[in-house]
């Protein structure tokens, strides 16, 4: 994710390609959790997506907020487009030991 902007636990991208918005948005909070939690030694899996408004088509920017993670087992990111808090993404860590 060489285009996408990190600040401590929020992440950005701009639409820049012909993948979806599920593609952005999964590779995205996948990168920004590795870096957040760089000390854990595991996997992170995408687990669940809760949109308000159902799916989304066109879009300019997608940024994420970490929000909580449940005993690092599940890690819950705010998930805003074009400036609007539009659901929540889940992805889930599994060791690798």
């Amino acid at each position: 994710m060489k285009e996408a902007i990190f600040n401590g636990e929020e992440a950005s991208i701009s639409k820049n390609s012909q993948y979806s918005f599920i593609e952005h948005l999964v590779s995205l909070n996948k990168s920004s959790l590795s870096k957040i939690f760089d000390d854990i030694k595991g996997k992170f899996y995408f687990s669940r997506l809760e949109l308000k408004n159902g799916f989304i088509k066109d879009f300019e920017t997608i940024q994420l907020h970490f929000k909580v993670h449940f005993n690092y087992q599940l890690m819950q990111s705010a998930i805003s487009v074009d400036g609007q808090e539009v659901g929540q993404i889940y992805f889930s860590c599994k060791n690798d030991e």
